[in-house]
């Protein structure tokens, strides 16, 4: 590909994405939202023809939870071809050019309008190539027929852009641990003469994710409100509770996202005129995702000796901080 090319990554909760110029060398993130560089990879379907996409997408959610898709990456690894609208059967790949799309007019918003020459788009790394091909008809209905679009899998895409930024050297062993929001991956890779490198081993667990540490956040939470204001857990119950339920697991995101750089936040819940503010701290935190992370720890020691001698550890993924 000659130009500057987009690279997606599609994950589970956040979508982000950067420009790559091959004059300039390292990706530079885009920003997707008016939070930062990722956008939440949320949907919500109207019709095949009107689906809205990050913050738009959760801002309607309480309008018909039934439209709303917090996670539309979860149909593809669920190889789940079509969900049903209403009357209407939407393709998962059309729900996927949705997200890309959003992606794409954030680029070229960027580059004074200017499109990029093809695309780079990640994908977990036990993919098969059922589920690969749905990322590559989707980037066609924005575009890009297949011979524009490189698919990546997502520890290799990692590893390149440590090696291209300099944080490791291309002939060292890697160890890629990402811990997105959909599931865990250790990943060995080892150099190869091509200045790449190949995945020698590859471990997924989907039960250890960015989603397992806020639900563990939650239950904390609702643990807490079971003897202090059980009046306000039973309100955020209510099967009508439902943008107040979606503030609450905001919230608890924010919680920990925050004690990476904090010792104690705050946590601030409301359902039906009541209102509760708790206070988690680091060390509470911990614990409470200790055996999580234990879990974690052992299948980086598990991958580990496959990708050679005293390889450099590469933490990725939302939660890894």
């Amino acid at each position: 590909m000659s130009g500057w090319v987009l690279g997606v990554d599609f994950g589970t909760t956040t979508t982000v994405a950067a420009q790559l110029d091959p004059m300039a060398g390292a990706a530079q993130p885009l920003i997707l939202s008016q939070h930062g560089a990722a956008m939440p990879s949320a949907v919500f379907v109207e019709t095949a023809s009107r689906i809205a996409v990050g913050e738009h997408a959760l801002g309607c959610a309480h309008l018909d939870p039934s439209r709303f898709y917090a996670a539309p990456k979860r149909l593809v690894a669920l190889t789940q071809t079509t969900i049903q609208v209403g009357v209407e059967q939407v393709p998962a790949t059309v729900i996927v050019a949705a997200v890309l799309r959003s992606a794409l007019a954030a680029a070229q918003t960027a580059r004074g309008g200017s499109q990029p020459a093809g695309i780079v788009l990640t994908h977990p790394v036990n993919w098969s190539a059922d589920q690969i091909q749905v990322l590559l008809d989707a980037a066609q209905q924005v575009g890009y027929p297949a011979h524009l679009v490189r698919a990546v899998p997502e520890p290799l895409a990692c590893a390149q852009h440590w090696a291209r930024t300099g944080v490791i050297r291309p002939d060292q062993p890697v160890l890629v641990v990402d811990i997105g929001g959909g599931a865990t991956t250790a990943a060995a890779l080892r150099p190869n003469p091509h200045g790449s490198f190949d995945i020698a081993a590859a471990h997924s667990e989907a039960a250890l994710s960015g989603r397992s540490f806020d639900a563990a956040v939650r239950r904390w939470a609702e643990d807490q409100l079971s003897s202090r204001n059980p009046r306000l857990l039973a309100a955020l119950r209510e099967p009508a509770a439902v943008r107040e339920s979606r503030a609450l697991d905001d919230a608890v995101r924010t919680a920990k996202e925050t004690l990476s750089a904090t010792s104690e936040t705050t946590v601030d819940i409301a359902a039906d005129g009541r209102r509760e503010t708790l206070t988690l701290t680091r060390p509470e935190l911990e614990g409470l995702v200790d055996a999580d992370v234990r879990r974690i720890v052992e299948a980086a020691r598990a991958a580990a000796p496959q990708a050679g001698p005293r390889p450099v550890i590469c933490l990725t993924g939302g939660s890894s901080r």
